[in-house]
């Protein structure tokens, strides 16, 4: 075998290899961009869904929360928003169920915390602190549950 034959063999042989690396490269930048077009599609449901529940409307139902006579008063705002916002996020029921069964989960949690308090028993002044900070840490839970499926830190 000539020389010519042998570098013709060599140049077929690093084309192919080349050819093949394209292929795979392309395949793997194919599937990336479907991720990345999936996961923006996604942010869409996500932002209509929950921002204003998230940024206005539990964080001003949080606020009318209150204690008279060592009674803990006015939480059914934030109970109603909840309860609207679990309605509103029915479309992860079916899309991405560990999603929406977790959030409904931390909002059951919640919900049952807060009519706890508010029905069977009198606070203490120094007690009423400990309860909004337990109250806003299962709030946290529910952003932070929300957050991370936004972040596609969830199973589908």
């Amino acid at each position: 075998m000539s020389i010519s034959a042998i570098c013709t063999v060599a140049g077929a042989v690093v084309g192919a290899f080349t050819l093949l690396g394209n292929i795979i490269l392309f395949k793997k930048t194919y599937e990336q961009t479907e991720r990345i077009n999936h996961s923006n599609s996604m942010a869409k449901y996500y932002n209509v869904i929950f921002d204003d529940f998230l940024i206005y409307k539990i964080p001003e139902a949080r606020r009318y929360i209150r204690f008279e006579d060592e009674r803990m008063k006015d939480f059914s705002k934030l109970v109603d928003e909840l309860d609207a916002m679990l309605r509103s996020a029915l479309y992860f029921k079916y899309t991405n169920r560990d999603f929406y069964k977790e959030l409904k989960s931390k909002i059951n949690e919640l919900e049952s915390y807060l009519a706890e308090c508010g029905n069977n028993r009198n606070y203490e002044q120094d007690e009423q602190a400990e309860e909004f900070k337990i109250i806003n840490e299962k709030i946290e839970a529910i952003y932070k549950c929300v957050n991370d499926a936004y972040e596609g830190n969830t199973k589908k």
